[in-house]
């Protein structure tokens, strides 16, 4: 089975698509504790770029327990300017710009290319009999470079509200990642799940299993 070919089926889809909508769901734990539990309902028009969000979401990061809840209605295109003008966020678009001239040379470029193509390769796919797809791949070796990349990003994307869980994040050991993937007989993404596992010191010195999932329902 052609893996390219089914992938370009799949984007093609997507590009097609008016109006996406679905659920978003993560659940996170260290050890037996819950420290995570959000949930997302959104839309999209892709064509006027509107989106509706309903977000709810609990968190207990070492001992402080932060709720929120809240339903928004925006345009992309008019967030993404005005979110940029604002002036605390003036000096990150400069640091992005910066930051992408210093560390996207060459060599990172080819390293995560061939990480592509390692999980190109390491790409699972089972067809069943109703014609459904299911793709899976484990992640278990991440470039450093690209674990450098993403907790520089988790610093300076993630709001305030979000830091005890960008710590956990952070400071996660030998993560692992698997990601699976369900798609119907039109090659429609129908679901997604990613589990992240890793280790996690905490400030005794303690080893703690840090587990979270999300799971991605597209209607």
């Amino acid at each position: 089975m052609n893996k390219i070919k089914i992938l370009y089926d799949v984007i093609t889809k997507m590009k097609e698509k008016k109006i996406t909508k679905g659920e978003i769901k993560a659940l996170g734990f260290i050890g037996s504790n819950q420290i995570l539990d959000f949930e997302n309902k959104f839309e999209k028009n892709l064509e006027t770029d509107q989106v509706k969000l309903k977000i709810h979401s609990e968190m207990d990061c070492q001992g402080n327990k932060v709720s929120h809840e809240s339903t928004t209605e925006f345009g992309v295109k008019g967030f993404h300017n005005q979110f940029w003008k604002r002036p605390d966020r003036m000096n990150l678009h400069h640091y992005h710009q910066h930051h992408h001239l210093e560390c996207c040379g060459m060599k990172e470029k080819l390293n995560r290319l061939a990480f592509f193509f390692e999980l190109l390769n390491n790409l699972q796919i089972e067809e069943k009999e109703d014609g459904h797809l299911n793709l899976g791949v484990i992640i278990n070796n991440i470039p450093e470079d690209l674990q450098k990349s993403f907790r520089e990003k988790m610093t300076h994307k993630m709001n305030p509200q979000s830091r005890g869980l960008q710590k956990y994040l952070l400071s996660m050991v030998n993560p692992e990642l698997r990601l699976h993937i369900r798609i119907n007989q039109n090659r429609e993404i129908e679901k997604a799940v990613i589990t992240m596992e890793g280790h996690q010191e905490d400030e005794n010195g303690e080893d703690n299993d840090l587990n979270i999932q999300v799971e991605i329902d597209l209607h």
